[in-house]
């Protein structure tokens, strides 16, 4: 034992009175490291030294394979991997490079266990596109904003099973990170305007992640996201994207996590942005900036449950093909930022408050969940393509008063909704209700609208009738506790129902809405179908239609909820008929028809 504990001494002591200060000149082929005749002393640096010097001017290229152990690389001058340049040794060994370019075209490692580079006096490693920077240590460190790595089309790697932190500026230009384990954090603390990537292809594995701190970010980013990859500030707290980002990460897509993300330019999402506080993340806001979402946009609910802000004007514009899911809220701090649904669908998967103005043309399904709008002085428009479908519970903002100009709806069977601080309709709005049976909320809707401001209610209701009512029978579909309900209704609606044309008369009187069924008549359509069966419903437009048995001469008619026809198709003969909407989320009517037999409508919501 003793033997060998000498032994070990004597090697470091060997090993460090070994060491000693080379300097490139040239002297010999000119440019190879391996080449003794080009260094003073005239021998090739090993693996542990005191100092390497590579003066300003002077280029040294790799052909071979260097290990870089422990001592500094300094002098201003550029080395040119082409080969492999390994960052290696034991723990408590040290490593700089200080002042030098080093482009890398081959092969560059980082393997050092638990002892990172450190790279100073504006030292650059350039990863060209032939280049592979590959850490599986503990990386790299800078003190200083004019150390860099600079990705120009290469590929870095993160196969270091823990975690790895990464302390030195990256300027990533259309190039490629690759985490394949463990977790990358690329954090330095210095502020986004050092820090950037543009385009690029970004792969993070299963079960790991990739951490951005402060960046600037630009372009497109492609790519698979199996595991995670978020921004989280660190220094300063902001992201920027100046200009156009757009988003094609594939899998899990891009997260915010924490800080501010910010600079005036345009998110465009054609995969998965995700806002959420898992991860321990706390505030966030973005700021001054456009966000087009024509996927899947997710405000996500955590265990650290903090609305974040969408500040200093910012808009989301959730397209015709744009899907949110809201369980986490957002506000404003202007009165300017907006979310706008143009034609998409919007899910409320948990109770929110929504404090921006909010236009609607697409799909807001709030579901059972309760929706705040009265957080500050908002706006709310539902246009005429609009639909609101849910049964819980909407609070309205009572400075600015919602006008419905489309589609309330609480979607297929018997709910209560409630409606709170006023609500208005205008001559195109449609209030559609389900009559399945003569008790309400169990078996027809009813929507009880109290506090705040008027309930104007013009335009038309819609009934959908599941059952046969009597003559005389009455549904109080709506009524408010404490507010007169302004009637500019029709005197009558009509519904269908086997066979039958029911007439309901509209009855205004206070606080309340009630139909009143005052005629029945048999319908023209005697042989009407009756086995139709259709699938699923809500569909996102794509659905089936069971006949039940072969029929020939088969139509089928499409209709929106304004009685327009938008597609119709005729079949020789069918049983089984696949359709497609294609027009925005909303209620539809299929008119299904054959030649003996008659018609029969049925009711369909495209999400």
């Amino acid at each position: 034992m003793k033997r060998f504990l000498l032994f070990s001494v004597l090697s470091i002591f060997c090993l460090t009175i070994s060491a000693q200060n080379f300097e490139f000149t040239g002297n010999g082929d000119g440019t190879t490291w391996h080449d003794p005749n080009n260094w003073n002393p005239p021998q090739v640096p090993g693996n542990i030294f005191n100092e390497v010097t590579i003066p300003t001017g002077k280029t040294v290229t790799n052909e071979g394979t260097i290990i870089f152990n422990f001592g500094n690389i300094v002098g201003g001058g550029t080395l040119i991997n082409n080969s492999v340049f390994s960052f290696s040794g034991a723990q408590a060994l040290s490593r700089v490079i200080n002042n030098i370019s080093i482009i890398n075209n081959a092969t560059l490692l980082s393997e050092v266990p638990n002892n990172p580079t450190y790279i100073s006096g504006g030292a650059t490693i350039t990863n060209t596109a032939t280049g592979t920077i590959t850490f599986d240590g503990l990386g790299m460190t800078s003190g200083s904003t004019d150390d860099k790595i600079i990705n120009n089309g290469g590929t870095i790697r993160n196969i270091n099973p823990g975690n790895l932190s990464l302390g030195v500026i990256l300027e990533n230009n259309n190039g490629t990170i690759s985490v394949e384990n463990g977790f990358l954090s690329w954090a330095t603390g210095a502020n986004s305007d050092f820090n950037y990537l543009q385009d690029g292809i970004y792969n993070v594995a299963q079960d790991a992640t990739f951490w951005l701190g402060d960046f600037t970010l630009g372009g497109t980013f492609n790519g698979q996201i199996d595991g995670a990859f978020g921004l989280v500030g660190t220094g300063n707290n902001i992201f920027k994207v100046i200009g156009t980002l757009t988003n094609n990460l594939g899998g899990n897509g891009l997260t915010f996590y924490f800080g501010s993300l910010e600079g005036g330019g345009t998110i465009i999402n054609n995969s998965k942005f995700n806002i959420t506080n898992d991860g321990g993340g706390l505030g966030k806001v973005i700021k001054n900036l456009t966000i087009i979402n024509n996927a899947e946009f997710n405000s996500v609910l955590s265990a650290n449950n903090t609305s974040w802000g969408l500040w200093d004007g910012s808009e989301i514009i959730n397209e015709s093909t744009g899907i949110m899911n809201i369980g986490l809220g957002f506000n404003a701090n202007t009165g300017a930022e907006t979310l706008q649904n143009n034609g998409g669908t919007i899910n409320i998967t948990n109770d929110v408050g929504l404090g921006v103005n909010f236009t609607n043309s697409g799909m807001f399904n709030y579901g059972p969940n309760h929706v705040t709008f009265s957080i500050g002085v908002v706006s709310i428009n539902n246009t005429i393509d609009g639909t609101f479908l849910g049964t819980g519970q909407l609070d309205l903002n009572a400075g600015e008063l919602m006008i419905n100009h489309g589609l309330f709806s609480s979607g297929p069977g018997a709910n209560k909704i409630f409606i709170y601080n006023g609500y208005r309709q205008d001559a195109n709005a449609r209030l559609e209700v389900d009559l399945n049976g003569n008790n309400p909320e169990t078996e027809y809707d009813v929507i009880e609208a109290d506090y705040g401001g008027p309930f104007d209610m013009n335009g038309t209701i819609i009934v959908n009738l599941g059952f046969a009512p009597a003559l005389d029978d009455e549904f109080t579909v709506l009524f408010s506790v404490n507010r007169t309900v302004v009637c500019g209704l029709p005197a009558t609606v009509t519904a269908h129902y086997d066979n039958h044309d029911y007439t309901f008369d509209v009855i205004c009187e206070g606080s309340s809405i009630t139909l009143k069924v005052t005629n029945i008549l048999l319908g023209t359509e005697e042989h009407s179908l009756s086995n139709l069966s259709m699938y699923p419903n809500p569909s996102n437009g794509h659905f089936i239609i069971e006949l039940g048995k072969e029929y020939s001469g088969v139509g089928v008619q499409i209709y929106n909820m304004l009685g327009q026809q938008i597609s119709s198709n005729r079949y020789a003969s069918a049983k089984r008929i696949e359709q497609e909407i294609n027009a925005s989320a909303g209620i539809y009517f299929v008119k299904v028809s054959t030649a003996k037999e008659g018609s029969n409508t049925l009711r369909i919501i495209k999400k």
